[in-house]
């Protein structure tokens, strides 16, 4: 059995753990984002995850990055890029409490800043929202997780098989073929969703 990727039961403390993080966002980040949302699998209620959070902070466009950008390595985070995905820009951190510096434990997180309308950032909201909606589809989806978990390799291998999965749903949610064959093919190299 593979101990690679460990799948959690949900905890009601990822919402309290997101709303830690995105207070120090929103403070220090002031007048430079439209939104910060808590998305991928931490973020549906009764879901099965790996224990990081996924959040997204949502910007007008471009012209917000650099500034954001140099707040954010103030805050201890490193710029990694789009990873390929035009419109989310990475980035990590440098040390595991980073951005709380001491005052609480920090979850582990992955922390992307993302330009309005882009295709990642739709895809991470309407697939979070379409599973908050669809119950049965949280169970299908936690067990797929689960069963993936335990035969994974690699994280590149267990992203690559969840996409049929994914790739579903956000067909359910009206996207386009040409946006479901661009998540497929990122996926497919193992870019995380």
């Amino acid at each position: 059995m593979s101990r690679l990727i460990k799948i959690e039961p949900y905890s009601s403390l990822w919402p309290i753990a997101y709303k830690q993080l995105r207070d120090v966002y929103e403070l220090h980040l002031e007048g430079l984002f439209q939104e910060i949302q808590h998305v991928g699998s931490t973020s549906v209620d009764g879901l099965a995850a790996k224990p990081i959070l996924d959040i997204d902070i949502i910007i007008e466009g471009e012209a917000q990055l650099a500034e954001i950008i140099y707040r954010l390595q103030d805050l201890g985070y490193s710029y990694v890029g789009t990873l390929g995905l035009p419109g989310r820009h990475a980035f990590t951190a440098k040390e595991p409490n980073v951005p709380l510096k001491g005052e609480a434990k920090c979850m582990s997180h992955n922390l992307y800043v993302c330009i309005n309308g882009s295709l990642s950032l739709e895809n991470h909201l309407q697939f979070r929202d379409y599973l908050r909606a669809h119950p049965e589809s949280v169970k299908e989806y936690a067990t797929l997780k689960r069963e993936l978990a335990s035969k994974a390799r690699t994280l590149e291998w267990y992203v690559a098989q969840k996409t049929a999965f994914i790739t579903g749903v956000l067909q359910n949610c009206g996207f386009s073929e040409d946006a479901i064959d661009t998540i497929r093919s990122v996926n497919k190299e193992g870019t995380p969703e």
